[in-house]
């Protein structure tokens, strides 16, 4: 990519998406409760009276909390046979790293931003000074991409815009001592170009790239004036897929401040898009925000109106002061008086009355066409949105439960796209920590990380059978690996469901000889959330255990072996029976019936070992 292709496409980004960002603002300050504008421009309750019915935030909460995992976690089966013995670590390490960026939390922004503004990306980087992998989810305003391309898999660019203060800027013109993979150290030179940096001009920070600038929230005016505190330099980061380069550039300036390759080799593309409604023209999707705009605000000003209507519909009173003696008098009682009991003297002239003295406004009537309006209004809001009143809380909505259930059904089936979606992220997520440390963990570096157990596991680059990068260029594709989600409050995998199934199945499994009796056991304590270090015998008690058990199973064969069977009128320990009386002994009887059938005493001698055997 060529320098001056590169400015022209920060300046086209850039000039034509001030539309789509003016929109996002809007519905960003609708979603937090000010449709109409900041309170300071509305003056006080009684200069504007306003109301915001906030459907935009009721349709994002209720999607977040249907399609992202409270707990996200991913099950790794593995398809290439030389790498089956790193599947336990390579999944404990994703699930850790999962747990210790709290993926569950960037899944909520992602979705919420892609609710409003149709898309958002999540960028997947390695920390050197952490050594693990972080998850930033950003925000579309951030981000250009290639509009024509007809999949993210064919994109050519991803340019994103980052601010750094002047002191970080200048930090990245300075030479510094870099660590490398085998220990040693190396002073190249500085990051950034110094004849090119000194073109950067240090301002206060962009307002196009501060989301919701024009809300009224208090930690936005905190924000704008922190940050002003700091000079700001806009640096475009430029990933030039085609080619395989990175570019830091500045605005205006055609030679690039850095251009090297791209920074991972297993992960060649850092960033993934979650886009739920497809714009059928390219890859930055439709919010649906934006397909209930018009509605939205059609209710906003119908509800408004209503309210208004409801104020004016308050009696004014009036007073002819011709006809009352000490008019000014009269108005200051009158309008001291607060209760019903409260007395107003009021003194007439004469020949004048009551009834030609003081009267009220008329009350206007509002027109029954107006709430049929409404009604209509909100059918098709919630009509585009898939949002019934009960999903919300408000149960009486429905009158039988098989409706509730054939709804719920409806919408499940849905959000199922929008579930798919999360989970592909999160699948994505999971590849690009095991690119990242396939990489970046160095030879003598020792990660911990917890499996499914809680047992803590050491991971190197040895047990993770990770690949030289100076020599693997390629990353893995999806015939390597493949991840399953574990599912949000999935009825047929919560751990009630399964525990009735296994209670059921149990004494069925304990039978078979193909099940292993540990794993199940493992299996069950998980399902009942028993730590099975707390409760199953260490390895080193299982085997004195079986030791013993094998050497009295010995002791009696041999025992069985010496003694045999004992002689007619002889005790099992070998002593006669006085007066030669014979004793009984199992399965046989007496008189020589042995198990019901007729025996002779010589057969019967030769059985119990004593006199009648052949030598």
């Amino acid at each position: 990519m060529r320098p001056k292709e590169i400015q022209d496409l920060i300046q086209a980004h850039k000039h034509y998406g001030e539309p789509k960002r003016a929109r996002w603002d809007r519905h960003l300050r609708w979603y937090r409760g000010e449709f109409w504008g900041k309170s300071s421009d509305q003056g006080g309750m009684e200069q504007q009276v306003a109301v915001d019915t906030n459907y935009l935030y009721a349709y994002t909460d209720s999607l977040v909390a249907g399609v992202v995992p409270a707990n996200p976690e991913v099950s790794l089966n593995i398809w290439y046979p030389p790498l089956e013995g790193s599947r336990q670590t390579r999944e404990a390490l994703v699930n850790t790293v999962f747990r210790q960026n709290q993926l569950h939390r960037r899944l909520w922004r992602l979705s919420s931003l892609s609710t409003l503004c149709g898309i958002s990306y999540m960028k997947a980087t390695w920390s050197p000074r952490r050594k693990t992998v972080r998850f930033i989810p950003l925000d579309p305003r951030l981000i250009y991409v290639d509009p024509d391309a007809p999949t993210w898999e064919d994109n050519r660019y991803v340019i994103e815009a980052v601010p750094m203060t002047e002191a970080q800027f200048k930090k990245m013109t300075k030479r510094k001592v870099i660590k490398t993979r085998d220990g040693k150290t190396r002073k190249p030179g500085p990051m950034y170009n110094a004849s090119v940096s000194s073109n950067a001009q240090a301002d206060k920070y962009p307002e196009w790239l501060r989301a919701g600038a024009l809300t009224d929230v208090g930690d936005d005016t905190t924000r704008e004036r922190v940050s002003s505190v700091f000079k700001w330099v806009l640096v475009y980061e430029v990933h030039d897929l085609v080619e395989g380069k990175l570019y830091h550039v500045l605005a205006n300036t055609e030679k690039p401040l850095m251009e090297t390759d791209l920074p991972y080799h297993f992960l060649p593309n850092a960033y993934r898009p979650v886009m739920f409604n497809d714009d059928l023209v390219g890859t930055t999707g439709v919010s649906d925000a934006m397909l209930v705009d018009r509605l939205v605000q059609m209710l906003n000003e119908l509800d408004t109106l209503q309210i208004q209507h409801a104020q004016a519909c308050i009696p004014i009173t009036m007073v002819d002061s011709s006809a009352v003696q000490d008019f000014s008098s009269f108005v200051t009682k009158l309008a001291e008086a607060s209760s019903p009991r409260d007395v107003v003297p009021l003194q007439l002239k004469s020949g004048r009355t009551m009834q030609d003295t003081v009267a009220h406004t008329p009350t206007p009537s509002l027109s029954a066409e107006h709430h049929r309006v409404r009604a209509n209004i909100v059918q098709a809001i919630e009509f585009v949105l898939a949002l019934p009143s009960y999903n919300r809380g408000i149960v009486g909505e429905a009158h039988i439960a098989t409706e509730v259930a054939a709804a719920m059904s409806a919408m499940q089936t849905r959000n199922g796209r929008r579930v798919k979606e999360i989970h592909d992220m999160i699948s994505w997520c999971g590849r690009a920590t095991l690119a990242l440390y396939e990489e970046f963990l160095g030879k003598n570096d020792v990660v911990y990380a917890a499996d499914v157990a809680g047992n803590s596991l050491s991971i190197s680059r040895g047990t993770l059978l990770s690949r030289d990068p100076s020599r693997h260029r390629a990353y893995w594709d999806d015939s390597y690996f493949t991840y399953k989600i574990s599912p949000y409050n999935s009825p047929d995998e919560s751990k009630p469901v399964q525990l009735r199934n296994l209670s059921q199945f149990l004494p069925t499994l304990i039978q078979l000889p193909e099940i292993e009796r540990a794993k199940l056991v493992s299996k069950l304590l998980d399902m009942l959330s028993i730590n099975p270090i707390e409760v199953m015998k260490s390895k080193e008690a299982l085997d004195a255990i079986a030791e013993a058990e094998q050497a009295a199973q010995t002791g009696q064969q041999m025992a069985g072996a010496e003694g045999g069977l004992p002689a007619p009128g002889q005790a099992p320990n070998g002593a006669m029976v006085p007066n030669g009386e014979s004793i009984e002994q199992p399965g046989v009887n007496p008189g020589g019936e042995v198990g019901g059938m007729d025996i002779t005493p010589e057969a019967l001698a030769q059985m119990q070992g004593g006199p009648g055997i052949g030598v």
